[in-house]
C-alpha cells in the first residue's frame, strides 16, 4: 500500500504541470468530488455553429464543440483537449441512436439521441437521459432531457435550448448522530426531533433556459453576441433560486487590432419557506454584473491580450472588485509555446454552484460572501517535438478572498427530551450534511499533462498536479482539498470495431473538521483515493454495439477503500452491460 503510495506521489512529482488552452486563461478551482459510476460516453451534440464566415473577433474564453462527451467526473483535470486528437473521436450517429444497459450492484442507463431536423441552415435536436444506482443504501438517480434549436439566418444566428434535470439522492452518511428518532435537538430555542432537522433524502430539479443571437460575418468590421439565460433550482421543502443572466459581447476589428467588451448581469432571486435557518439575509435579491474590456492583436509568432475585469456586487460580498486580464504567448517554430499572465476572478456563492460541488451541502446554510481573486499569476509552455506527442506545463499563484471550505455541520443537542432545557447537558454534535468555512487562503499549483496518440489508435495520457494551499485565516484548514492529484489512461482501437478504454485516479489524503462543544474541533484524516476503470465495446453492423464498464474495480478491497466526504463511503465495485442501436 505504502509503496504504491509513494509510487504515485513520484510520478506526479516527476511531470511539474496540466495543459491549457492555448487561447484561454485557465483558472484553476480545485474541486475533487468524483462520483464512482459508469462512465458510459454520452453523446450529445453541443451548442455548435452552423456551417458560416466566422468573426475574427471572438471571446477569449475558447469552447472547444464536440459529438462526445464523457460522463461527468467533477475531478480537477480536464479532459484530453479535441483539437489534440481528432482521430480517435467516436462517429456521431446522423440519424440518432437509443442506448440502454443494466448492470450489478442494482444500477440502470437508458440514453435516447435524436435530431428532429438537421439542415444547413438550422437543427433541432432532443436528448434524453436517465441513471440510476442502488446499492445497500446508496441512492442516486439522475435523469436530463435537453432540447436545442440553432437556426442561421442572413443577419446571424440565432441559438436557443432548453434543459430540464432532476437529482434524486439519501443522505446515507453513516457517521451521523440523526438516526435516532428520540433525540431532540436545540436550535433557535426550539425543540427539534433530529428525523425532521436532517432530511433523508432530496430532490434537486433544474431548469435551463437559453436565448441568444450572434453574429454570421463581420459588417463594417463589428462582431456581437447576445444572450439571455434563466436557471431555476427547486430542492425539496420549496426551496428555490432563480438565476437571470443577461450577457452582451462586441468586438471591432480594424487591421490587427482588436477591441472586445463584455458586459453580463446576474440577478439571484429566492423563494424560502421559514423552517430552521429564518434568516432574510441568507434569502435576499442579489446581483453581480461584470464589465471586462480588452485589446487583443496577433503579430507572426505572437499573441497579446491586455484589459481588466470589473464587478459589481450588491447585497453580498465586495460591492466593488477589480483585476487585471493581460495574458502573453509566443510560439516557436510550430514546436513549442510559451504563454504567461496575470487575471482574476469573482463567483458568485449560490445553490446552484454549491451542489454542484457537493450535492451533500446544507441548503439552508448560510451564504456569506463571494470568492474573489484579485491576481492569479501563471505562466506555462505547450511542447509538440513529433507527430503525436504533447508535453503541458503550467505554473499559477493566487490569492482568494472568502476561499470556502466544506465540513461537517454541527448541532447542539439533549441526549433525552426529560434534560430540556437544561442546556449544559447538551453536547455538540455534527451531521452527514455539510457547512461551509470562508477564509482567506494563497492557491500554489503546479500541473502537468503528457499525451501521445500513435499511429491514430493508441491514445495515452498521464496528468499530476500539486495543489499548495495555504489559509491565511485563523483556525482554518483547506477541508477536504488534496495536497496531489493525478490520473493515467488508454483508449485503444485494437480493430475498426472493438475498442477498450482502462483510466486510473489519485487523490492524496484530505483534512476534515468536527466541531466540538467547547469550541475546540476534532480533525479527521480521509484516506487517499484510488480509482480504476476499464471499459471495452464492439461494433457490428454498423448500427449495433455492445458495452461493458467496470469502474472503481479496487473498491472491492478494503486497503483501498475510501470516503470522498467524511461519512459517505464510495459506491463501491460495479459493472454495466448495455448496448446501442443507431437509427
Amino acid at each position: 500500500m505504502k509503496q504504491l503510495h509513494f509510487l504515485i506521489i513520484a510520478i506526479v512529482l516527476s511531470i511539474p504541470v496540466v495543459a491549457q488552452n492555448n487561447d484561454s486563461i485557465v483558472t484553476h478551482n480545485v474541486s475533487i468530488e468524483k462520483e464512482y459510476v459508469p462512465q458510459v460516453i454520452k453523446v450529445k451534440r453541443t451548442d455548435i455553429e452552423l456551417p458560416s464566415t466566422e468573426p475574427t473577433v471572438t471571446k477569449t474564453e475558447v469552447t472547444y464543440s464536440t459529438e462526445t462527451e464523457a460522463m461527468e467526473t467533477k475531478s480537477t483535470f480536464y479532459p484530453l483537449k479535441e483539437t489534440d486528437f481528432k482521430s480517435m473521436q467516436r462517429p456521431l450517429y446522423k440519424s440518432g441512436f437509443i442506448r440502454f444497459g443494466a448492470g450489478f450492484p442494482l444500477h440502470w442507463l437508458a440514453e435516447l439521441w435524436y435530431p428532429i431536423f438537421n439542415t444547413n441552415t438550422d437543427y433541432f435536436d432532443i436528448y434524453l437521459d436517465h441513471y440510476g444506482v442502488n446499492n445497500n443504501g446508496k441512492s442516486l438517480i439522475d435523469t436530463d432531457l435537453d432540447l436545442r434549436y440553432n437556426k442561421k439566418l442572413r443577419i446571424g444566428q440565432l441559438y436557443s435550448s432548453l434543459g430540464l434535470t432532476n437529482t434524486s439522492f439519501n443522505y446515507y452518511g453513516k457517521d451521523s448522530v440523526f438516526t435516532d428518532n428520540t433525540v431532540f435537538y436545540e436550535f433557535n430555542n426550539e425543540k427539534v426531533a433530529g428525523k425532521d432537522l436532517i432530511p433523508t433524502k432530496q430532490s434537486v430539479t433544474q431548469l435551463d433556459a437559453v436565448l441568444g443571437f450572434r453574429s454570421l460575418k463581420e459588417t463594417n468590421n463589428w462582431s456581437y453576441d447576445g444572450m439571455l439565460n434563466y436557471h431555476l433550482l427547486n430542492a425539496l421543502n420549496s426551496l428555490q433560486e432563480h438565476q437571470v443572466k443577461v450577457n452582451l459581447t462586441g468586438g471591432y476589428n480594424l487591421n490587427e487590432n482588436h477591441l472586445i467588451a463584455d458586459l453580463e448581469g446576474n440577478i439571484y432571486l429566492y423563494n424560502a419557506p421559514v423552517l430552521q435557518y429564518p434568516s432574510d439575509s441568507v434569502w435576499a435579491t442579489q446581483a453581480v454584473i461584470s464589465f471586462r474590456p480588452r485589446y487583443e492583436r496577433t503579430w507572426d509568432n505572437l499573441k497579446l491580450r491586455a484589459g481588466a475585469k470589473l464587478w459589481f456586487s450588491i447585497n453580498k460580498g465586495d460591492i466593488v472588485a477589480a483585476s487585471p486580464d493581460i495574458d502573453v504567448r509566443y510560439t516557436v517554430a510550430k514546436l513549442l509555446d510559451i504563454y504567461g499572465g496575470v487575471s482574476g476572478s469573482y463567483e458568485f456563492t449560490g445553490l446552484a454552484n454549491m451542489f454542484r460541488e457537493n450535492r451533500y451541502y446544507n441548503m439552508y446554510e448560510r451564504m456569506e460572501a463571494n470568492a474573489y481573486t484579485p491576481f492569479d499569476f501563471f505562466a506555462g509552455l505547450n511542447i509538440r517535438p513529433v507527430r503525436g506527442l504533447i508535453f503541458d506545463a503550467s505554473i499559477s499563484y493566487k490569492l482568494i478572498a472568502n476561499q470556502h471550505f466544506f465540513y461537517n455541520k454541527q448541532f447542539d443537542c439533549l441526549s433525552t427530551p426529560n434534560e430540556w432545557p437544561n442546556k449544559q447537558d447538551s453536547e455538540r454534535v455534527y451531521s452527514n450534511i455539510f457547512a461551509v468555512d470562508y477564509a482567506r487562503a494563497t492557491l500554489l499549483n503546479v500541473d502537468a499533462r503528457l499525451a501521445y496518440n500513435l499511429k491514430e489508435r493508441y491514445n495515452f495520457y498521464v496528468k499530476g498536479r500539486y495543489n499548495g494551499w495555504k489559509v491565511l485565516t485563523p483556525n482554518i484548514e483547506a477541508w477536504n482539498k488534496p495536497t496531489w492529484e493525478s490520473s493515467a489512461g488508454i483508449d485503444a482501437m485494437i480493430t475498426k470495431s472493438f475498442n477498450v478504454n482502462a483510466n486510473f485516479y489519485y487523490a492524496s489524503e484530505r483534512l476534515n473538521k468536527l466541531p466540538q462543544k467547547d469550541g475546540s474541533i476534532d480533525i479527521r484524516t480521509l484516506t487517499p483515493i484510488y480509482d480504476l476503470n476499464l471499459s471495452a465495446s464492439y461494433t457490428f453492423k454498423k448500427q449495433w454495439s455492445l458495452f461493458v464498464e467496470a469502474n472503481n474495480i479496487l473498491g472491492s478491497s478494503q486497503a483501498f477503500s475510501y470516503q470522498q466526504w467524511y461519512g459517505y463511503d464510495n459506491i463501491g465495485f460495479n459493472i454495466l452491460i448495455g448496448a446501442t442501436i443507431a437509427f
